[in-house]
Order: C-alpha cells, then structure tokens, then sequence
C-alpha cells in the first residue's frame, strides 16, 4: 500500500515537472487495496446433494439447509444461486411437486468440472 502510493507521488511530480495537461492524481480509489472475490472450497452442487440425499426439500428448505451446513456465499441473493445450480444440473436434480431430489444411482462425491482447452484428437497415419 505504501508503494503504491509512493509510485503513484512520483507519477505525480514526473507530470508535474514535465508539464503535462492531465497529470496522474492521487485518488481515494487509487489507494485503495483491491479485494478479491471469496470463492467457495467445495461446489454448491455437492453441497446440494448431501442435503438433498436425505429427503427431498423445496428450494428454501435447501437454502437453510446449505446454509447451516456452512456453506458461504458470495452473492447478495443465494436463493438465484441456488436456483440456478438446482435447474441447471438435471442430471443430479429432479423436481417434482417443486421437491427437489437426487436423482438415484448419483453419487454425492462431486468431482470439480476441469477448465481450460481440450487436447487435440490425434489421427491415425492410416486415416
């Protein structure tokens, strides 16, 4: 934070001397430190299904639930989080009588989803 602010006086007086008509200053935001957004350690998803895999629940029930559960959100409306994740995964959910449940034969342990490119399919020299 100190350097920052240091580098950023500079700029200032290097403007200063230099003359020029829009020099770099000084604002509240500059100095401010940059916060990173809180990211969960396990999926909601599995979250999700351990709660459900109990018995089935409507969408608040599983709100408090996760939420007992110690799960953490990073958004002002988890109940739209949790929406989304129970509507979007209907290969793990199921609704019915607006009861969610898991679907049988699913296991709880999620694996998390891997990002990034694919590997390129390799052909043959025969092909």
């Amino acid at each position: 934070m100190k350097l920052r602010r240091s580098i950023l006086k500079q700029i200032e007086t290097i403007d200063d001397v230099l003359e020029l008509k829009s020099p770099v200053r000084c604002t509240s935001r500059m100095l401010r430190p940059r916060l990173r957004r809180r990211t969960a350690q396990v999926p909601l998803r599995s979250v999700v299904a351990e709660v459900i895999k109990q018995k089935p629940m409507d969408r608040h029930e599983i709100l408090q639930a996760v939420q007992v559960s110690g799960y953490q959100f990073s958004t002002d409306d988890p109940l739209n989080s949790l929406s989304a994740a129970l509507y979007s995964n209907k290969k793990i959910f199921r609704q019915e009588n607006k009861k969610f449940y898991l679907v049988s034969g699913y296991e709880t342990e999620i694996v998390p989803k891997k990002r990034g490119r694919k590997p390129k399919k390799v052909s043959s020299p025969a092909a």
